[in-house]
């Protein structure tokens, strides 16, 4: 009778030392995944926030300078106003719309604009930088990003610098 004894070959058998090493590497590979993948997602959720504000910056800058607003006569009205805007024709600013926008409430600026969850600033300058007029406030030493816009137009025959200024705090 032949005797077969299953137990003493050890060949094909796996030795717990070569799985423990499987496992650290494999842990090792995943973390390493886990961690880039995280770093990626916080500088794309970053991307996308700068993207928004340089967005909302343009389009709001092109909203009050080249549209004449909603109604067209919205500084002789009254509430039911859809869209500010400055504009008379082409390049040329509206002097009594742009006097009633600086007079308006900064908070009611900013919902017009849909920009309850920003800050803002809004310049006239001359061409030598000193402001003229302006409605927002500045932003101060926390804020971290700033999108400034900034264009040229004429109100009151004379060539203004206007500055749009965007940010979160």
């Amino acid at each position: 009778m032949i005797k077969i004894n299953f137990f003493k070959s050890k060949k094909g058998q796996l030795f717990s030392i070569d799985g423990f090493v499987a496992i650290v590497i494999f842990l090792v590979i995943f973390v390493f995944l886990i961690s880039v993948w995280n770093l990626y997602s916080i500088k794309l959720s970053q991307n996308v926030a700068s993207e928004e504000l340089h967005l909302l910056a343009f389009q709001t800058t092109d909203l009050l300078l080249k549209t004449n607003g909603v109604p067209e006569n919205w500084e002789l009205v009254e509430g039911n106003v859809s869209v500010v805007g400055l504009n008379a024709y082409p390049g040329v600013l509206n002097a009594n719309k742009v006097n009633t926008f600086l007079a308006m409430d900064y908070d009611l600026a900013k919902a017009y604009f849909n920009l309850e969850r920003f800050d803002f600033s809004f310049k006239f300058l001359t061409l030598g930088g000193s402001v003229v007029s302006s409605l927002g406030i500045e932003p101060n030493e926390k804020t971290e990003e700033v999108v400034s816009i900034v264009s040229f137009a004429k109100l009151e025959n004379e060539v203004r610098k206007i500055e749009f200024m965007l940010w979160r705090e």
